[in-house]
């Protein structure tokens, strides 16, 4: 029957940048090879607002004795409170082959193919911070054919039983 007001935040910041690689080939139809190569990474921090310091849930003890806690936004259109908590970091590197020939005096650049890696570092986790790492390649064949191409890689060693991951890289052999 008032006015409640609930005050959220995240924060995130990012970096990037390009490096170009030029590889000649004095052997085949290119005559050059370039490499695009864009690395970036981000951070990003979202705090768990069911904490009892930021004021909107309430904790208390009901006859019985259980301790219950109340989110006094919870029902609403817009949802209850978020008590997720997020420090993370994502990285990915996005690559472009190009290659440069020369056609009856003409010069022409061709798209290769691309190469994209993924991963992302969750710092809050209790085990198994890493995400897999996501790569994909796509390439035009032709006019009228494209080739892509998905992977997951996991940096943890399986199970014994073979069914899931355990919290030890398979490196450290």
């Amino acid at each position: 029957n008032q006015f409640r007001a609930r005050h959220t935040f995240n924060f995130s910041l990012g970096a990037g940048t390009t490096v170009y690689g030029l590889f000649e080939i004095p052997f085949l139809p290119l005559e050059v090879i370039r490499h695009k190569m864009d690395p970036s990474i981000s951070f990003s921090f979202s705090p768990n607002f069911t904490d009892p310091s930021y004021g909107y849930v309430q904790t208390f003890t009901d006859t019985l004795g259980r301790t219950l806690t109340r989110d006094q936004f919870s029902g609403n259109p817009f949802g209850g409170t978020s008590s997720s908590e997020s420090r993370r970091m994502n990285i990915s590197v996005n690559n472009l082959f190009q290659g440069k020939m020369i056609k009856d005096g003409e010069e022409k650049k061709i798209d290769l193919f691309n190469l994209t890696f993924n991963t992302a570092h969750n710092f809050i986790a209790d085990s198994l911070k890493w995400n897999d790492l996501q790569s994909s390649m796509r390439t035009s064949v032709s006019r009228d054919f494209d080739l892509s191409m998905t992977a997951t890689h996991s940096f943890y060693k399986p199970t014994t039983s073979g069914t899931g991951r355990r919290n030890e890289f398979v490196w450290n052999d």
